[in-house]
């Protein structure tokens, strides 16, 4: 009977511990927060809505541009497509040709030929340029060639447009041809051109108009002709 009460004693201390349940963990309470800051946090998040809600629409607009910007991109990496027979650039017709050769061979007025406060324009002769000349109607304009010069085919114009004078000017290796054109249509552009003697061609571009130019002096080194004659050989008569 001496272990009854220890028993007793074991089985309680037993009970207890079995009884027991583990606690819960306690979570700390957040901090308090003001009503101005929850205010403030609700103003941010708002923004940031309208934000993503922009940012949104840019992505959907640049969406046709990315589509563009691929397509040139392939366009600038593939060469350019030539034409049937292998020609990329179209070629000029004869009648271009003429008239870009005959615009870029043009000579024009310009102050250095009126040098010397002078009325009359002087051009340099190159061969094959193209010599400008300004007319107006009814007033005639002299055109002087260079001394030694002599017309072999003067202007080929049409005697109803123009009235064209040639004279034979100066004496001797100094004299020269000059041509007194006198246009009789109010405006218009012809060209035209003179042969000389000496195998010059002077190509001529005229330009009816207000305007008219009093006279056209053409410089080129002079020409002279040798009219000497042989000499006979004169030959010992035979002795009888």
């Amino acid at each position: 009977m001496k272990y009854l009460p220890v028993l007793l004693l074991g089985v309680s201390l037993s009970a207890c511990t079995l009884s027991q349940a583990p606690e819960p963990e306690v979570v700390p309470s957040p901090p308090p927060v003001s009503r101005a800051e929850v205010e403030a946090l609700h103003h941010e998040l708002t923004l940031l809505h309208q934000d993503l809600a922009a940012l949104g629409e840019r992505v959907d607009s640049l969406e046709p541009l990315t589509a563009r910007i691929a397509r040139l991109e392939a366009l600038t990496l593939t060469p350019p497509s030539r034409k049937a027979g292998g020609k990329g650039k179209r070629e000029p017709t004869p009648s271009e040709i003429v008239l870009t050769a005959q615009k870029e061979a043009r000579v024009i007025p310009s102050e250095r030929g009126y040098f010397g406060r002078s009325a009359e324009q002087t051009y340099v002769y190159q061969p094959g340029r193209v010599f400008t000349v300004l007319l107006k109607q009814y007033q005639a304009s002299g055109i002087a060639l260079p001394p030694g010069e002599q017309l072999v085919i003067g202007l080929a114009l049409v005697e109803s447009d123009f009235t064209v004078i040639v004279k034979r000017v100066g004496t001797e290796l100094l004299a020269y041809d000059t041509i007194a054109i006198t246009p009789l249509i109010e405006k218009g552009e012809v060209d035209a051109w003179v042969l000389t003697q000496s195998g010059r061609r002077y190509l001529l571009h005229l330009v009816i108009g207000p305007v008219g130019m009093i006279a056209v002096t053409f410089e080129a080194p002079p020409i002279y002709q040798d009219e000497r004659r042989e000499q006979k050989l004169i030959l010992p008569k035979p002795q009888s």
